[in-house]
């Protein structure tokens, strides 16, 4: 699966790859279990195998599958600045309505 990110400013997650090599060096694309969870490695044992990831990531991709993941992150980043935008407006009319009021 190619590493595409369904943002309009990024469109391959090894974009945010490059900015952390240029700083720490370069990061292995295919990695051992203990470089990604380091010391926590060793607190869970010799015995841990990361069978949960393989049915979370199925699950992950059946929600993404069945919900239009740009337009809702779309929408939830639009509704959110609208809301912002809105309070702001009802705090400047506040401010407004005190300064006429001469208080």
């Amino acid at each position: 699966m190619p590493p595409w990110l369904y943002a309009g400013w990024v469109r391959d997650a090894r974009d945010y790859v490059r900015p952390a090599e240029q700083i720490n060096g370069a990061i292995a694309a295919s990695v051992a279990m203990d470089y990604v969870l380091g010391d926590a490695l060793a607190e869970m044992g010799a015995d841990f195998r990361a069978g949960a990831v393989q049915p979370g990531t199925a699950a992950i991709r059946g929600l993404v599958g069945a919900v239009d993941f740009p337009s809702f992150v779309g929408g939830l980043v639009q509704n959110v600045f609208h809301a912002i935008v809105t309070a702001s407006i009802q705090q400047m009319r506040a401010y407004a309505e005190i300064a006429r009021r001469g208080r």
